[in-house]
Formats: C-alpha cells, sequence, structure tokens
C-alpha cells in the first residue's frame, strides 16, 4: 500500500509553531528579568543595605499598635527621581502589620505609602508631627483610578515571610509620583513636595495582636542631579 508523503505545508507548519512558542517563551523570560520595567530618573545616587539610619538590617520589632518612623540621612533632590526600598514582613507577624514609604509634601504632612502583610496598599496624607495610625489619616484621591486609596488588595503583594519592593517616580513637571509595587504599576499620585531638599523616611506600623519584626533590604535613590 502507497502512502502519500506528509505534505510539506504540515512541516512548515509544526515548525512555525514551535518558533512562536520559543519566541512567547524567551519573551516571557526576558519581562521575568525587568526588561519591561520603565527607566530610573537619572543615574543611581545612592544605595544602602544596612539601614543604621533605621535601627539596622536585622529584624525589627515593634510593639502593638505602634507606628515608628525612620528618617532617611540623605533628603531627594527636587527634580526627578526614583526611590526603592525592599523590606520583608516576618512570617510570624500580625497580617495587618504594614510598612512604607514617607514623603514630605509641601503643606507640611507626610505622603505615607505602605503595604501589609495581607497583600492590600494605602497611600495616605498624615500630619508631620506625631504621626497617628495610618487609619486615622486621610486617604489620596488617585485621578487615573477616580478612587481613594484607602487600603485596597493587589495581586502582585507577597505576603507575610517574602520580601516586596516598594518605587515611586516622581515627574517635577505633573507634581506626580508613579508607585510601582515589586515593578508592577499600582497607582499615580498626586505629590507636591517641598522647594530644594526633599526629606523622606520610611515606617513600620503593627497591628493590635502579634509581635511583628520586619528585616530591611535594600534602598536605592536614582535623580537627575
Amino acid at each position: 500500500m502507497n502512502l502519500n508523503p506528509t505534505p510539506r505545508f504540515f512541516w512548515l507548519l509544526v515548525l512555525g509553531t514551535l518558533a512562536s512558542l520559543l519566541g512567547f517563551g524567551l519573551l516571557a523570560w526576558r519581562l521575568s528579568q525587568g526588561v519591561a520595567n520603565p527607566p530610573h530618573a537619572g543615574s543611581l545616587q545612592w544605595a544602602d543595605e544596612e539601614f543604621l539610619w533605621a535601627g539596622g538590617s536585622g529584624e525589627q520589632l515593634i510593639p502593638a499598635n505602634e507606628t515608628v518612623f525612620f528618617a532617611a540621612p540623605h533628603p531627594l533632590n527636587y527634580s526627578a527621581f526614583t526611590l526603592e526600598i525592599s523590606a520583608q514582613l516576618s512570617q510570624t507577624t500580625d497580617p495587618v502589620a504594614a510598612w512604607g514609604i514617607g514623603l514630605a509634601n509641601l503643606d507640611g504632612t507626610w505622603m505615607m505609602i505602605g503595604i501589609n502583610g495581607a497583600g492590600y496598599v494605602t497611600a495616605r496624607q498624615c500630619p508631620m508631627e506625631n504621626i497617628p495610625h495610618l487609619d486615622d489619616c486621610a486617604p489620596l484621591t488617585e485621578p487615573t483610578q477616580h478612587i481613594l486609596t484607602y487600603w485596597k488588595p493587589f495581586r502582585f503583594i507577597h505576603l507575610r515571610g517574602a520580601g516586596n519592593t516598594i518605587r515611586v517616580d516622581f515627574s517635577p513637571t505633573q507634581n506626580r509620583l508613579t508607585l510601582r509595587l515589586n515593578q508592577e504599576w499600582m497607582w499615580d499620585l498626586p505629590y507636591t513636595p517641598t522647594g530644594g531638599a526633599v526629606n523622606w523616611g520610611v515606617w513600620i506600623e503593627n497591628g493590635p495582636n502579634l509581635p511583628s519584626g520586619l528585616p530591611w533590604g535594600k534602598t536605592q535613590v536614582w535623580s537627575d542631579k
């Protein structure tokens, strides 16, 4: 019995499919390595993994219902900048414990951006002196999604026991901060910093039930100047 040879176009289809799969796989790998991440503002100005100004790189133990703020030793320049902070809430930490970045506003308040151990994110405007519990501070209005920035779930936040990176990019021409969590866009936030040097810092807030621990990871600052 004679069998017809397999048509040439079939093999071309097979080869094309394999090439497409390899191409998509390579693209996915490149994206996972940060190829699609937006560029930082300017050049790297400061990197720190010791966190001597924030209690050191070891685990920070915070009493229940306490909020602790650590002022950074190097202010940010009033220009385009990128600020990245990484940290990790311990596995046994209260799930509503939170940490984040605080930046001074022109009106004398702090913009407080934070994530908690349950995978939620918020942005608040708090008094400069005696920063209260974050939930007592007013949320911001996010202009892109037209929402108030109360605690919102975000699937790219790693839960307790895994590290997270908070990144903010400031555009002085638009008075806007772009918030990214683990390099994924979250919000565009209205922000008018103080003129000249911009004071900032990091903070930790414990929940009401369990002792909370947080080892810092790395600070990085990029700027035009």
